[in-house]
């Protein structure tokens, strides 16, 4: 059983393009995926970048974002 998966959502343009802002913690993850470590980035403040089939990025995610 995948853990919940209630995430907050982040603006892409405060995340691309990437490196643009020293510091940040991204972790790519796909569509739909959820798992422990995805889980425990979120919680530690990364911020989930979610990428496409192509590989381009379609969502963001940082835990208290809103």
């Amino acid at each position: 059983m995948k853990p919940a998966r209630d995430l907050c959502p982040f603006p892409l343009a405060d995340v691309l393009p990437l490196g643009s802002r020293p510091g940040q913690l991204v972790m790519t993850m796909g569509v739909g995926q959820w798992d422990g470590m995805l889980s425990a980035a979120y919680a530690a403040g990364f911020i989930l970048l979610e990428l496409d089939e192509n590989e381009q990025p379609v969502r963001a995610y940082r835990k208290g974002a809103e």
